[in-house]
Order: C-alpha cells, then sequence, then structure tokens
C-alpha cells in the first residue's frame, strides 16, 4: 500500500514536470493558454524566458566530413569558421586519411567552410 502511494506521487511529480516542460514550449505559440495551465501547475516564474549564453555560441563546433573521391573516409570536429588552410594541414595530418594520400597526385580539392573536405585523386 505504502509502495503504491509513492509510485503515484512520484508519477504525478513526473507528469507535472513534464507538462510544465511542453507548456513553455508552447508559450511562444499559444501564450494566453500556455500562462494558464502553467499558473494551475504551479509553475515559477511563468513568463520569464531562457537567457542566450554567448560563450556557448562562441564554441561551437563544426562537424567537417573529409571524402576522397566523392567518398567518406572520416569525419572530423573542429572550430566553426577554421580557415581552409588550417583545415587542409589538420586533414593531411590525419592517420586515416594519409594512407589514402599516400603516393597519390591530388587533382582538385574541393572545400565548403564548415561542411566538407574533398579531395579528387588520381589512381
Amino acid at each position: 500500500m505504502v509502495l503504491d502511494s509513492a509510485n503515484s506521487l512520484l508519477s504525478k511529480n513526473i507528469l507535472s514536470m513534464n507538462l510544465e516542460k511542453i507548456m513553455r514550449l508552447l508559450m511562444p505559440f499559444t501564450p494566453h493558454i500556455a500562462a494558464e495551465c502553467l499558473e494551475n501547475l504551479g509553475a515559477s516564474n511563468v513568463y520569464k524566458w531562457p537567457k542566450l549564453e554567448i560563450e556557448i555560441l562562441n564554441d561551437q563546433k563544426a562537424n567537417i566530413v573529409i571524402q576522397i573521391n566523392g567518398k567518406t573516409r572520416n569525419v572530423i570536429k573542429l572550430k566553426k569558421d577554421t580557415d581552409k588552410n588550417d583545415v587542409l594541414k589538420i586533414v593531411k595530418e590525419n592517420e586515416k586519411i594519409r594512407k589514402f594520400l599516400e603516393n597519390k597526385s591530388i587533382n582538385k580539392i574541393i572545400f565548403i567552410k564548415n561542411k566538407i573536405v574533398n579531395f579528387v585523386i588520381k589512381n
């Protein structure tokens, strides 16, 4: 009996927390209904918006796909807006890529900032 009441209390708390999260997400789309639901749930700071954290935006990293003749060979994570020369230097030092480029002549390098580096090589 005690276990059942503890489980029901726990599930009510979890349900209430999840409903509160959903209502906060709905706030920009249906502000009046969401605000009323949050007040009925007893939520604090009903009208408080999340704060923007500039440090997180500045520290973002990009997944850069490395391809050889159009086939993906590796994906590396680098700081966003890294210079082309720096990216190429890091890619050429990469152990997985070095074995594909060894003793090959590179005809063309296709570079799209923050997205892809494609080496077109002659076999």
